[in-house]
């Protein structure tokens, strides 16, 4: 990223947070009782866009308990301003959560909590650039059947066994050395569980793991298998995103949230219409698209 582009995307972040922080003046979640939990792994810089997409989500799922995995960052104020919103969320910090011979990035620890936390309940994982902006049928059904769900781009495979994947991806014509994912899922069919086991392409942003269908052993199974084909580059950002696809790849029953109803934002994708948006790194302020969306969220919760 160029010096003038970190600028720009800093003084973007700055005026999203500015315009949005109506939501702290919203009413608390409808908190009701659930066998949901909704976990998320939070940070001081994006509370606002946390609130905005957790009091969004549940306002459409309508029942659970929030956990939060506090990243280090966040203040006492912060967590005022959670328990008030969230009604007195479950926090966890990192060190709760050792990631053992996984890669040691936040982003595992959300991983490995979830697989904690699965085993009694059904877990909602939400990340803080979604928002949802209409009712969200596809994936409440599949709570209520205990089904796994996963965010998909519109070119996905479905459900795949491991060792197709590599095949998949030369008839996309994508091939670049520098991608860990890429490189991960082209070793698959060098793995033991290549011929039995599964894999989905999708995104962690919104994802939906049912009860018992992800364990500590298989995430650290997976793990080294893979470490083993790829080498250090499995303990940079991106593992435990290929990680979810997989355990998720294998739950028993699996729905796909799809265009054009759940969106990846990209400049060819529009968002207007969508049931949930993940305005993703990328393009997160294209065209202020994220923040009409977060205002319009907003608008829709009710005010204290």
């Amino acid at each position: 990223m160029s010096v003038l582009t970190n600028i720009k995307t800093n003084l973007q972040r700055k005026w999203f947070d500015v315009s949005t922080n109506s939501i702290r003046a919203t009413a608390p979640i409808d908190k009701k009782p659930g066998d949901i939990r909704f976990v998320s792994l939070v940070c001081h810089r994006d509370l606002n866009r946390y609130l905005i997409a957790i009091k969004s989500v549940y306002q459409q799922i309508g029942a659970g308990d929030v956990v939060i995995l506090d990243d280090g960052s966040l203040t006492e104020q912060d967590r005022s301003i959670l328990n008030h919103h969230l009604v007195n969320p479950t926090y966890y910090a990192l060190d709760d959560v050792p990631t053992g011979d996984c890669p040691s990035y936040i982003c595992w620890s959300r991983l490995l909590l979830i697989a904690e936390l699965c085993q009694d309940h059904y877990i909602l994982q939400v990340d803080s650039d979604i928002v949802a902006q209409k009712p969200l049928p596809e994936a409440l059904q599949a709570i209520e059947e205990q089904s796994a769900f996963i965010l998909v781009n519109r070119q996905h495979p479905g459900r795949i066994a491991l060792k197709d994947m590599g095949n998949w991806l030369d008839a996309q014509g994508w091939n670049n050395p520098n991608s860990l994912q890429l490189n991960a899922e082209r070793a698959f069919a060098r793995l033991p569980m290549a011929d039995t086991d599964f894999y989905v392409r999708g995104s962690a942003a919104f994802v939906g793991f049912p009860k018992g269908c992800i364990s500590k052993e298989r995430i650290e199974n997976f793990s080294r298998h893979i470490e083993k084909e790829v080498g250090p580059q499995w303990r940079q950002w991106g593992s435990e995103q290929t990680t979810t696809n997989y355990v998720i790849g294998n739950a028993q029953e699996l729905r796909f949230l799809e265009y054009p109803a759940y969106v990846n934002q990209t400049p060819k994708i529009e968002v207007e219409q969508a049931s949930l948006v993940h305005f993703f790194g990328t393009y997160r302020y294209y065209k202020n698209r994220y923040l009409r969306s977060a205002k319009a969220a907003i608008n829709s919760l009710s005010t204290n």
